[in-house]
């Protein structure tokens, strides 16, 4: 399983957040200055951050968001195996 936080020192935190009530998973996304709450949504937090692609920090996320997709798409496959 991946890590549930994301950062790069002062500059940025992502942290991946689990709810026993109301939205299963969301991101906890701090800036210097601002933080956000994104929905379980790749796009609302690269949309939220403006990080820019093709920058050590930008790939490094992009790859942990990804990361996080392919764990819970291999969660609901095999919850669907089990319920079958």
């Amino acid at each position: 399983m991946p890590s549930a936080t994301f950062e790069k020192p002062g500059a940025l935190l992502v942290e991946r957040r689990r709810h026993k009530e109301g939205p299963p998973v969301d991101f906890l996304v701090w800036l210097p200055g601002t933080s956000f709450l994104c929905p379980n949504d790749r796009k609302a937090v690269l949309k939220a951050i403006k990080w820019p692609i093709k920058t050590p920090t930008g790939d490094a996320l992009r790859e942990w968001l990804t990361e996080w997709e392919e764990h819970d798409a291999s969660t609901q496959t095999t919850a669907k195996q089990s319920d079958a």
